[in-house]
């Protein structure tokens, strides 16, 4: 066979691509043939090689769940008081509305509920308040010295 052949026959071992008495035959060759058995060390040497070249860096289950959870934490806080904040205001109103417009509601109830949506109000403003304000404050608190 020529250089060529074998080449290409080393080539489909490695891929695979030989039927069992193909590759059956081409290993019997090979423990006779060392020119043609350091191709194949050489091949696999350079597979391995480009494998490693390739393949993103090995990451630790703990690395993925501080990446996870970070993401979840910086983009999962934002994206859900974008949801829930007009989603609620749109449902309390909505609510309101229709307790404060409907003739057989009784007072008490109309005003106690009064009392707690002004009461949620100002804990959600003060928060919001606080939250900024903390923002501000720790602006440097993760760099590092």
């Amino acid at each position: 066979m020529t250089r060529d052949a074998d080449a290409r026959l080393l080539s489909q071992l490695l891929d695979g691509l030989l039927s069992a008495d193909e590759e059956a035959a081409l290993r019997r060759r090979m423990e006779t043939d060392a020119e043609l058995a350091e191709s194949y060390r050489r091949l696999l040497a350079l597979r391995a090689e480009l494998r490693r070249a390739i393949a993103p860096p090995a990451v630790s289950q703990a690395e993925w769940d501080d990446l996870a959870l970070s993401a979840i934490s910086s983009h999962g806080q934002r994206l859900g008081w974008l949801l829930l904040t007009p989603a609620a205001a749109a449902l309390v109103s909505g609510g309101l509305a229709m307790v404060f417009t409907d003739p057989e509601v009784p007072l008490w109830i109309r005003l106690a509920l009064a009392g707690l949506v002004a009461g949620a109000t100002f804990l959600l403003i003060s928060a919001i308040a606080d939250r900024l304000r903390s923002r501000r404050i720790e602006r440097y608190d993760k760099v590092q010295r």
